[in-house]
């Protein structure tokens, strides 16, 4: 990406990860994605359980930049931050 890329979101996720190594838990996961989308992923796929503790969604627009935060403590608060201009940055 060059130096003109500029996202206008993000979407961030703080939380860990660990394979799933059971073939009960690893049966039955290809077996819903099976029973919804028709297509089994093969057994040699990486199976991974994923707890997620946080998330935090960016967004830019001409009227700044909006945060929405989410984890199990705060909720989602949302924060809005101006957009730069005259007197209020660069």
């Amino acid at each position: 990406m060059g130096p003109e890329y500029r996202p206008v979101a993000e979407f961030k996720l703080l939380g860990h990860a660990a394979e799933v190594t059971g073939d009960t838990l690893r049966t039955a996961t290809a077996d819903s994605i099976e029973a919804v989308s028709g297509w089994r992923p093969p057994r040699t796929w990486l199976y991974l359980s994923i707890a997620v503790r946080a998330a935090a969604y960016l967004a830019w627009t001409g009227e700044g930049m909006t945060l929405t935060r989410w984890d199990g403590d705060r909720g989602v608060p949302r924060v809005r931050a101006p957009a730069p201009g005259p007197g209020r940055g660069t």
